[in-house]
């Protein structure tokens, strides 16, 4: 389904996501863990900067129009990203990868399309 203008700027904040999420697991194989100590560090200064912006567009903007599972599962994934991201370890860095992959595979496959469906007219909080 192609995506809606007034949730196109979540999506593209979500390719960027995806690109951090890889970049992670790509490190996760690097036999020197510092290399991916060093990238999450860093990527955790800016995504939660990031990240708590975009959850609150995400929940201010559509959360109130959520029901039962949605809503459940919007709210505690991302819930559960803020607090991986306050861990420093290697483990909590792949674990993060790991949920956030899934977290934007959910919005962009599930969720997003029943909003397109059922709340054509959603207008973004800015």
């Amino acid at each position: 389904m192609k995506r809606a203008d007034n949730l196109a700027p979540l999506s593209r904040d979500h390719h960027h996501a995806l690109v951090v999420a890889k970049r992670l697991l790509s490190h996760a194989s690097d036999t020197d863990d510092g290399i991916l100590q060093a990238y999450w560090r860093t990527a955790r200064a800016d995504l939660l900067t990031e990240l708590s912006e975009h959850f609150r567009c995400e929940e201010h903007s559509f959360g109130v129009l959520l029901k039962g599972e949605y809503k459940q599962r919007l709210f505690a994934d991302h819930q559960h990203l803020c607090e991986l991201l306050l861990e420093d370890s290697c483990d909590a860095a792949l674990q993060f990868a790991r949920c956030l992959k899934a977290h934007v595979r959910f919005e962009e496959r599930e969720l997003f399309n029943w909003l397109q469906e059922h709340h054509p007219d959603l207008a973004l909080e800015a």
